[in-house]
Formats: structure tokens, C-alpha cells, sequence
């Protein structure tokens, strides 16, 4: 939680044919109020797996795929 990097990974890959986009999404992590409180400083730094759900950060990989 010191440098609150959360992750962004993109990428695009290609063939001659095809163009592959993936990429990392959130949408579907769940928030967690003890850590939005600890962020700006107005609370003590909290243990995530007692604070938060269990979903708190997770991420999806995505892919969009374009026929050239």
C-alpha cells in the first residue's frame, strides 16, 4: 500500500491477419473502506485481510480482438 500502484498492464499483439488488444481491469474488485481511509492519511494502516472483502483488488485480463 506505500506506493498504491494497483497495476496497469496493457499490451497489443498482431499478425497479418489479426490485432489482439489485453489488458487488466478492475470492475469487477471489490473497494475496501479501511484502505480509502488509510490513502489520504486519516487512519492507521490497516491489515487488508481482516479489513477488507475478499475480492478487494482483484483484477480480470481482457482481450479485444480486430480482423485486419
Amino acid at each position: 500500500m506505500g506506493s498504491q500502484f494497483q497495476g496497469d498492464y496493457n499490451t497489443l499483439i498482431s499478425d497479418n491477419t489479426s490485432a489482439w488488444y489485453i489488458w487488466t481491469d478492475g470492475r469487477n474488485g471489490a473497494s475496501c473502506d479501511a484502505v480509502d481511509a488509510f490513502r489520504p492519511g486519516t487512519a492507521a494502516k490497516p491489515s487488508v485481510p481482516d479489513s477488507c472483502p475478499d475480492n478487494f483488488g482483484n483484477t480480470d485480463i481482457f482481450v479485444g480482438t480486430a480482423t485486419l
